[in-house]
């Protein structure tokens, strides 16, 4: 499912309290390159670009009546289990998350990871 896709499910399946979404991009540096890095860089060692496309995607979905949150677990320095974690307790009803090609196994071990957790929750990849 795209996220055009879930737009269009929003608009024909609001629910009458307002639906939440988390979006997230994971921490990359470390646990996809840790072979590259020879420590977890710490906040301020490294430069990070802000994760536009789900700036703008939350944006967009906000202005539709949708509770929007982004986590950048990069910036932020989560590693996955404190991602799932953070992203389990604001009970969101849908879960998308971003990568790059090199990363991709790693978002779909966090995105199975909170389907074990709450089976409820939709996952997207986009």
């Amino acid at each position: 499912m795209d996220f055009i896709q879930v737009f269009s499910y929003f608009r024909r399946h609001q629910k009458p309290t307002m639906t939440k979404l988390v979006l997230f991009r994971a921490s990359y540096s470390y646990e996809i390159y840790s072979g590259v890095y020879n420590s977890k860089f710490k906040i301020g060692q490294k430069q990070v670009e802000a994760p536009m496309a789900l700036m703008q995607l939350g944006a967009f979905l906000k202005k539709a009546g949708i509770e929007v949150r982004i986590i950048d677990a990069e910036v932020l320095n989560l590693d996955k289990q404190a991602l799932v974690q953070q992203i389990i307790q604001l009970n969101p009803d849908f879960v998308g998350g971003t990568s790059t090609t090199p990363e991709i196994d790693y978002l779909i071990d966090i995105l199975n990871d909170i389907k074990l957790i709450n089976p409820n929750i939709t996952t997207i990849i986009g």
